[in-house]
């Protein structure tokens, strides 16, 4: 869920006249998969083959995605940037950011080294 449709959701449920305290489910509602995701990430420019394993941890929620209908009824809420339009953005934010030094195959090696990942 892109940051602006967040904020548009707080100032809709801060200006509710209603009283009390609900729990509302946030998101974009549309179920987008890991794959797809990384496919939309290629904005990166990112050459690389995508690869599904099937490895997972216990305990990983492998299927998620938010239930809006109780946002809509109560504040007429719905999300107005698509996981297409909030990643091409976000990708354009990236892209005018310092390059820094690449410690991500370090990070992999100790999320190994925990157990928490595949050994590189």
């Amino acid at each position: 869920m892109h940051v602006s449709d967040v904020a548009r959701l707080i100032e809709l449920a801060h200006g509710n006249e209603q009283r009390g305290f609900e729990i509302l489910n946030v998101g974009s509602c549309d179920p987008t998969s890991p794959l797809q995701v990384a496919e939309l990430l290629r904005l990166l420019g990112s050459g690389s083959t995508l690869t599904v394993t099937g490895d997972f941890r216990a305990g990983d929620t492998r299927n998620c995605f938010a239930d809006l209908t109780k946002a809509r009824e109560r504040l007429r809420f719905q999300p107005a940037v698509s996981i297409g339009d909030g990643l091409a953005r976000f990708v354009r934010w990236v892209m005018t950011q310092e390059v820094v030094e690449d410690r991500s195959a370090l990070a992999q090696r100790e999320l190994s080294r925990l157990g928490l990942g595949r050994a590189v």
